[in-house]
């Protein structure tokens, strides 16, 4: 998959440059798997964009809250743990 990601650039120039990425998804799924004794095992994935502008590119293939699936938002103070 290649997308286009803007980024800002520092110095003199006071706009977002485009940029092209060639992304390789090795597992786009995010995935809850319950073992037998009940632990639960999250993968989740790092955010693709940090971006607002971004989003457009991915607009087509949001749910109906207006999420991509498998890109989650900055957890900053967040710990995850297994039960």
């Amino acid at each position: 998959m290649i997308v286009p990601i803007a980024f800002p650039a520092r110095g003199f120039v006071d706009k977002l440059l485009p940029l092209w990425a060639l992304i390789n998804i090795l597992f786009s799924i995010v995935n809850e798997v319950f073992l037998l004794q009940y632990i639960l095992l999250a993968f989740i994935w790092p955010p693709v964009t940090h971006n607002r502008n971004d989003i457009n590119l991915f607009r087509q293939v949001t749910d109906r809250r207006g999420e991509v699936t498998g890109v989650q938002p900055d957890r900053n103070g967040v710990e995850f743990k297994t039960a």
